[in-house]
């Protein structure tokens, strides 16, 4: 960990500790992965989506035929490569929905 002097105040320095770049790279990350699917895609109401991020902790996203997010039912993080979306209470499903899986 580095420290940066940060600011000054009257009464002496006060340092905030700074991670490497590279460490602040991984937590941000920039991988995403995306899938269209319509309602013949889904099983009893559910998808798989297989983002191969190689991350089982991602932020997943749902959108749509009106391109509005929704909100599952459930998701499920099965693995570093896959999650599950459960949409069984919206019926069949109109139009294309969009997912948008980020690491």
């Amino acid at each position: 960990m580095e420290y940066v002097n940060d600011y000054s105040t009257n009464s002496g320095n006060i340092d905030r500790a700074i991670p490497d770049v590279a460490f602040v790279n991984s937590l941000i990350g920039d991988t995403s992965f995306r899938q269209s699917f319509v309602d013949g895609d889904l099983t009893a109401g559910v998808i798989t989506v297989t983002h191969s991020l190689g991350e089982q902790i991602v932020d997943v996203t749902v959108y749509d035929g009106n391109n509005e997010q929704v909100t599952p039912d459930g998701i499920t993080l099965d693995s570093t490569t896959e999650c599950t979306i459960d949409l069984s209470s919206y019926g069949a499903l109109v139009g294309t929905y969009n997912v948008l899986v980020k690491s």
